[in-house]
């Protein structure tokens, strides 16, 4: 920026407070970040007694957050309001303990018609409530959920033994179907998902009596009341004739994204919007703007205009029923964590000028993060509420001066004169239109970047994925959000006033744009695993250059910074597992399915399919995280046949890794519709005839071929695999066969082959995935003497039903069902016996 940035027709670039670079402090925020840093101490002590778990790195950068937001507030030694705010940080740590280092089997859950998912299990039913984000961690933590609940519709249970609403507890011994794995996951941390049986599930109340004692004392008759309501909003959104609108919304007006097809909620994750569809301060102060203010203005001027003509002086202000309704669409919009806390900000923000007081923005927020942890003492170790708060804080401290900068650079891009090359004046009213609209969209993408900055080192450690596009994806698509929730609001009371059409038309533009957006390079690009302490400093390095008054200094801030993140983006090669000594073959644990990563020294990573039948999480629980660890770089996708258990996750891994060869048909898994861009897209695709074909690179050191029996119909036309390696050339090759599903004639023609001989050549093998997920077939015999396997991986959810022949040969054999992830290492290397492990040996 020039210096003379400040002069005519430019914004002063001044601090969130009014002064330059200097504001009058925090005391709640100071208070808040006292409490945060106090319950991370407490967690992390708690942690270490417990005999550790979690990320360290994390929970330091959660005390050094707390930490940082307590000094910037004004807390000072000395002070009077020091002695208070360390009891309330001790207090808060000891919650924490308290609440980590408690019986992990008697977790509350929710209750009431709000609480979604599959009900949970535990040693003895437990009466105890808590909030709906507890019960998500609880999860998360693979600690079993307890307590009463309203009974989902899905819940297996005798004829007419419960029905939707009734109160129910759940006793210990629920059957638990586990979610896909990867091995770098600690055992006693990896989320599974719980389904009750029948005669497991205690009846308490049922549906029919509301607000008798029998009713959750959480919800009551108010309760009962506002659950009812947003039952009837979300029929009536699901009601519109189009799907994708009605899903939009549920999900926009009613915080149900459960009603969008995966590929609408994947193509906002693609394209860095999805926080768009959770409900949180933008809806909130969205609704406030275009319902609730104009509401509660016009209410009170019509009780004004009535009390005049009574003859009384009394003027309502409309200042308390703005804030009660904002905080009744608190339950109408299932009572989400983010909702909640933006609802009681808005509400603090109207009545406190009517109190005397400032409503400083990060006051509110310390306001709402004292309540947070009150209520929740590990609420600041949830993601959900540090992406909140980091959003919104930075949003507060760092957006109006960064907003400012880039608005006044701008003005000096678009610059349009009065008049045109003859002198003609041009049309004063599309002037100031065009300069406003580019100053606005320059306002938004100023203030996305700040949010994404701020919210960088959690998302990076979350989620592994970062969208570049959705730093201008997002305001451009908040017109049609907007014009979509006031419409579908104004649809909801007035259904003749918006026709179906319109909200349909809205819908339409606004993802046709994430759709167009998609195309963009990196959308997402996916990042790699990184030191989070790392990653925080950088980001805020850059947020420190973006408020920094001086521009030279916000300069040499703002380049450091963004040279430290590409340092970090870019693939490390002493990163873990980035340089792989021998051929690697990890069989993930993924249940009914197939998900295989092989890849070996100076060859790309290969996965061979991607899919389940009875496991969720395939993609973003076992195989991403895997390919974020092992840091790859170019990736090769083989899909054997397009069913669900094989192919089902390859559309999620290939729009975030981009391979640059795609085998087999191109991915059109009839269970999953995706929206936007191809998953294929830039991928050299080469199809696979029958017999045996070499898709690998003539120079790569690791041979890949495809081996297929015919062009058959389901199973028996899939495309097996065979990889073959050499550590030292002149050294007989090191073999891995990964079959598919073909098990009868398909397999049958895999080993009679042609003329030339069988398309797989006569064993032994060092490794061998069996056909089916270890089924038995009549050509099983025929397929073991003909490879003669050193070891045999079974991909399945339970025992191999082919087991009991590989006891009879005495065949080594591992299961994923029973053992989970498998790690196969080739013994290529002189010297090298695969780190020191078995070479069947199962990943720890």
């Amino acid at each position: 920026m020039q210096d003379d940035e400040a002069g005519a027709g430019r914004v002063p670039e001044r601090g969130p407070d009014g002064e330059r670079g200097r504001g009058p402090g925090a005391p709640a925020l100071a208070v808040a970040g006292a409490m945060v840093a106090g319950a991370a101490v407490g967690d992390a002590l708690a942690r270490a007694a417990g005999g550790g778990g979690g990320d360290p790195g994390t929970t330091l950068l959660v005390i050094l957050l707390g930490g940082t937001a307590a000094l910037g507030g004004g807390l000072r030694p000395g002070r009077r309001t020091a002695a208070l705010t360390l009891c309330l940080a001790a207090l808060a740590c000891a919650r924490a303990w308290v609440a980590h280092a408690g019986d992990p089997n008697r977790v509350p859950v929710v209750d009431g018609p709000a609480a979604e998912g599959p009900a949970a299990e535990g040693p003895a039913a437990d009466v105890g409530r808590a909030g709906p984000r507890r019960a998500a961690r609880a999860r998360d933590a693979a600690q079993w959920d307890l307590g009463p609940r309203r009974i989902a519709p899905a819940m297996e249970t005798a004829e007419g033994a419960l029905r939707p609403g009734d109160l129910v507890a759940v006793l210990a011994g629920t059957e638990r179907p586990r979610r896909a794995r990867w091995e770098e996951e600690p055992r006693n941390e990896r989320p599974l998902a719980l389904r009750p049986r029948a005669d497991e599930v205690v009846r308490l109340a049922p549906a029919a009596r509301r607000g008798e004692p029998g009713e959750s004392p959480r919800t009551g008759a108010l309760g009962g009341l506002f659950a009812r309501a947003r039952e009837a909003g979300v029929e009536r959104c699901l009601a519109h004739p189009d799907p994708d609108t009605g899903g939009l919304l549920a999900a926009l007006l009613f915080g149900a994204p459960t009603h969008l097809g995966p590929g609408v909620t994947d193509l906002f994750t693609r394209t860095g919007t999805r926080h768009l569809l959770a409900l949180s301060g933008f809806h909130v102060g969205l609704l406030g703007l275009i319902v609730v203010l104009p509401l509660a203005r016009a209410g009170c001027a019509l009780a004004g205009a009535a009390l005049a003509l009574a003859g009384s002086r009394l003027r309502p202000d409309p200042a308390l029923p703005t804030a009660l309704m904002a905080l009744a669409f608190v339950p109408l919009s299932g009572a989400g964590a983010p909702a909640a806390r933006a609802a009681i900000a808005l509400s603090l923000a109207v009545v406190a000028p009517r109190c005397g007081r400032r409503p400083g923005g990060a006051n509110l927020l310390g306001v709402a993060l004292v309540l947070e942890v009150a209520l929740d003492p590990l609420a600041p170790l949830d993601a959900g509420v540090q992406l909140s708060y980091l959003a919104t804080l930075a949003l507060v401290l760092v957006a109006p001066t960064a907003a400012r900068r880039v608005m006044n650079r701008a003005a000096g891009w678009v610059r349009i004169e009065r008049t045109d090359r003859a002198g003609r004046p041009r049309p004063a009213l599309a002037r100031a239109a065009l300069e406003r609209t580019v100053s606005l969209v320059a306002c938004g993408v100023a203030t996305s970047i700040v949010a994404s900055l701020a919210t960088l080192p959690v998302g990076w450690a979350r989620f592994g994925e970062w969208s570049p596009i959705g730093l201008l994806a997002t305001p451009l698509a908040t017109p049609a959000l907007v014009v979509l929730v006031g419409s579908g609001w104004a649809w909801l009371a007035c259904p003749s006033l918006v026709g179906d059409g319109a909200l349909a038309w809205s819908t339409r533009a606004l993802l046709e744009g994430l759709a167009l957006a998609d195309h963009a390079p990196w959308s997402p690009l996916s990042l790699p695993e990184r030191p989070i302490l790392a990653i925080a400093a950088a980001a805020a390095l850059a947020l420190v250059g973006a408020r920094r008054a001086d521009p030279g200094a916000a300069r040499r801030l703002l380049r450091v910074s963004s040279a430290a993140l590409a340092v970090l983006v870019l693939p490390w090669p002493t990163a873990a597992g980035a340089r792989p000594e021998t051929l690697e073959v990890r069989v993930l644990d993924v249940g009914s399915g197939t998900a295989v990563v092989a890849r070996a020294p100076g060859a790309p990573t290969w996965i061979f399919d991607a899919g389940s039948r009875d496991r969720v999480g395939v993609a973003i629980d076992a195989v991403g995280p895997l390919l974020r660890h092992l840091d790859v770089g170019r990736i090769r996708v083989v899909q054997s046949h397009d069913h669900v258990d094989h192919a089902r996750d390859l559309p999620w891994i290939g729009r975030r890794w981009r391979p640059d060869l795609w085998v087999g048909r191109p991915p059109t898994s009839r269970e999953d519709p995706w929206r936007g861009e191809s998953p294929d897209r830039g991928a050299r695709r080469l199809p696979a005839p029958p017999g045996r074909v070499r898709v690998s690179a003539p120079d790569d050191p690791l041979e890949v071929w495809t081996v297929r029996g015919g062009a058959f119909g389901t199973n028996e036309g899939s495309i097996a695999l065979e990889l073959r390696w050499r550590a030292v050339a002149g050294d007989p090759p090191r073999r891995a066969v990964l079959c598919s599903d073909a098990e009868e004639h398909g397999l049958a023609a895999v080993l009679a082959g042609d003329e030339d001989g069988p398309w797989l050549e006569p064993g032994p093998v060092d490794l061998l995935l069996l056909p089916h997920h270890g089924s038995r077939s009549r050509h099983l015999g025929a397929l073991l003497d003909h490879l003669q396997p050193r070891l045999v991986v079974v991909s399945g959810a339970e025992e191999p039903a082919a087991g009991d022949e590989l006891a009879r040969r005495g065949t080594r054999v591992r299961a994923t069902g029973l053992e989970g992830p498998i790690l196969w290492r080739a013994r290529g290397l002189r010297g090298h016996n695969g780190a020191g492990q078995d070479p069947g040996g199962r990943i720890p």
